[in-house]
């Protein structure tokens, strides 16, 4: 009994990590499409190995899914920055935590007001759980360095550095605009 009890609930905590990153990855790649209108794909399960994976496709949005939900627990969205505005990278980057977070607070929402069954109330606070730790656990700025020597940036590391692009653009154009006036004065 006391096995099939730890077995139900680390089907569901599997369940919950799963929701968790689909929805962070569809934050990022939501907004990718729409301001690219450039292919997208999600990873789930991996930094970007499709192998091992189940394939599911939509127009310009690829989803690569791990066949072992063991690895459910990381996730990638690849697209091309080229075709964003410094604010557009920006807004991509913050979608991914806060669109995971809203869902699950919109799940839990649901299940607590319409008095569902107290199974779907305890995944839906688990999933709203969930979201919350993966919230700071990725505007946490850091670098992984990967096996094959590629780096992966989490979202608070980009921001960060889209941030200092920001202002440091901001400073440029406001000192262009004062060097501007002071030869007009002359």
């Amino acid at each position: 009994m006391v096995f099939i009890v730890i077995l139900f609930v680390l089907i569901i905590f599997m369940v919950v990590k799963f929701l968790t990153v689909f929805f962070h990855e569809l934050g990022h790649a939501l907004p990718a499409l729409k301001y690219s209108r450039m292919p997208v794909i999600i990873y789930i399960g991996s930094w970007g190995d499709p192998n091992g994976c189940i394939y599911l496709s939509s127009r310009n949005l690829d989803i690569y899914i791990k066949r072992n939900p063991l690895a459910w627990f990381r996730g990638l969205c690849m697209f091309d920055p080229e075709y964003l505005t410094l604010k557009q990278h920006i807004i991509l980057v913050l979608a991914g935590p806060i669109f995971s977070f809203l869902v699950a607070g919109v799940a839990t929402t649901i299940a607590i007001l319409f008095d569902m069954h107290g199974s779907l109330k305890l995944i839906s606070g688990l999933f709203l759980l969930s979201a919350i730790i993966d919230l700071f656990h990725n505007l946490y700025p850091r670098t992984i360095i990967l096996s094959d020597y590629r780096i992966i940036r989490t979202d608070g590391r980009i921001l960060i550095d889209l941030l200092h692009d920001y202002f440091s653009e901001k400073a440029m154009m406001k000192s262009n605009k004062k060097r501007k006036n002071n030869i007009r004065r002359m």
